[in-house]
């Protein structure tokens, strides 16, 4: 299947992270595939100023690397590192997109800065603005001028994408199609203040974000990074040696794995608010799964085959019993792992709701399906929703989510357990 990298930057760009948007993608492929050119035109669809930084072309003074001796008005003489008038002007528009180019051939003494900017947003002494977007480009180390393999650290900073290299038949479309403008010319012109459009994406995902982004955690390190087959090693970390092949690309860490929670919640978002239009499962995406993949290597697939197996149902049609005949949700003993990511997805989107009305529908329905489990799945998968509910309730000093008849006889449950396992007894009811 080919790999729509359009639609896989449209995800990346809206995906909120620490400080901002933009999931911080590094394309890595061949000279001469366009890699800088489509990157200026998504900046330019996105109505944001496009920066070409090319470390190895730049001095180290370009990077806000070089202290420069300053006074303050008390008299005290301090040091700081200024930033240049490019990064200057992004910070002034409020987004962008910096493209690090070259990135496997940066000089040594320039790549401390270039971590602080992947991961801290950080340009010298200024903090980059939530609307500027970092992606990376390179050639494989061994076709890089100069070329040193990333560090572990450097490399799990980054969703690593591997760029499509054009055959000759689509290299020959591609000049066809582009002879009729001159190379220099613009095929769009921005209104870099018409940007109506995507800041009204940005914030439906804002919006959608917290019951999407706890139910995506709750799968991801709930379901299946905890529940990982030991047998087959730590799913959480795997840092690979430096200098080995894994070290310059994706590996699994609770950053890379936080990357991953965020890549999907967005997408979600993004479905759910039709904007982008997906037939079938998410687990069957391409670029959803090449977005994974690309935070936290092959673990990412095994990720997206035990979505699909788990078959997570519409938590607000569940909660409001429309789910029936064919369509009911069917639990099976054996399967806690399901069970667990269903109970503690289903908490999550009650404890997303604003509507105090449909809120407290949804809880009881909850309490319902959790006292009908127990005593098919037993108690500690179902108490995954529980624990949460509970402590939301403790923490807002409103046990209204527990009044139902359902939820107080859980509650009551829940604490005749906990005293039996106090007193050396085996959790049994």
């Amino acid at each position: 299947m080919a790999l729509n990298l359009n639609k896989l930057v449209f995800i990346a760009w809206f995906c909120p992270v620490d400080g901002g948007f933009g999931l911080p993608l590094l394309f890595t492929g061949p000279p001469g595939q366009a890699k800088t050119a489509m990157s200026k035109g998504w900046a330019k669809h996105f109505r944001s100023r496009f920066l070409h930084l090319s470390p190895g072309q730049k001095g180290d003074g370009y990077f806000g690397v070089v202290p420069v001796p300053y006074t303050r008005e008390d008299g005290i003489n301090v040091v700081r590192f200024p930033i240049n008038e490019d990064i200057a002007q992004l910070v002034a528009a409020g987004r962008g997109l910096i493209l690090v180019d070259e990135l496997r051939s940066a000089p040594g003494i320039v790549r401390p800065a270039l971590l602080g900017l992947l991961q801290e947003r950080m340009f010298g002494d200024a903090t980059l603005p939530a609307g500027v977007r970092i992606f990376g480009a390179s050639n494989a180390t061994i076709e890089a001028v100069n070329g040193r393999p990333l560090s572990p650290p450097e490399a799990n900073r980054l969703c690593h994408i591997k760029w499509p290299t054009r055959s000759a038949t689509e290299m020959m479309t591609h000049m066809v199609r582009s002879s009729a403008e001159p190379a220099f010319a613009d095929r769009i012109d921005p209104d870099f203040n018409d940007y109506a459009e995507f800041a009204r994406i940005e914030q439906y995902v804002l919006d959608h974000r917290q019951e999407q982004r706890g139910r995506a955690a709750t799968e991801v390190f709930g379901g299946f990074v905890d529940r990982y087959d030991s047998a087959k090693g730590d799913a959480l970390t795997r840092q690979p040696k430096t200098g080995s092949a894994e070290a310059d690309g994706p590996w699994p860490s609770p950053r890379s794995w936080s990357n991953v929670v965020d890549v999907i919640a967005t997408y979600r978002c993004l479905r759910k608010g039709g904007f982008i239009k997906v037939d079938g499962h998410e687990s069957d995406d391409f670029e959803l799964g090449e977005l994974v993949r690309g935070c936290v290597g092959p673990l990412g697939g095994e990720l997206m085959e035990w979505l699909r197996l788990q078959d997570i149902p519409d938590y607000a049609l569940w909660l409001d019993g429309k789910l029936t005949g064919p369509d009911e949700v069917k639990f099976e003993p054996g399967r806690d792992d399901r069970t667990f990511v269903i109970m503690a997805g289903a908490a999550n989107h009650v404890l997303s709701l604003q509507d105090k009305g449909v809120r407290a529908k949804r809880v009881e329905k909850f309490w319902e399906h959790a006292n009908r489990l127990v005593p098919l799945v037993g108690f500690e998968p179902v108490m995954a929703g529980g624990k949460l509910i509970m402590r939301d309730n403790i923490e807002r000093k409103d046990m209204a989510d527990m009044a139902s008849k359902a939820g107080a006889k859980f509650a009551a449950d829940y604490r005749r357990l906990t005293q039996n396992i106090a007193a050396g007894g085996d959790g049994d009811l």
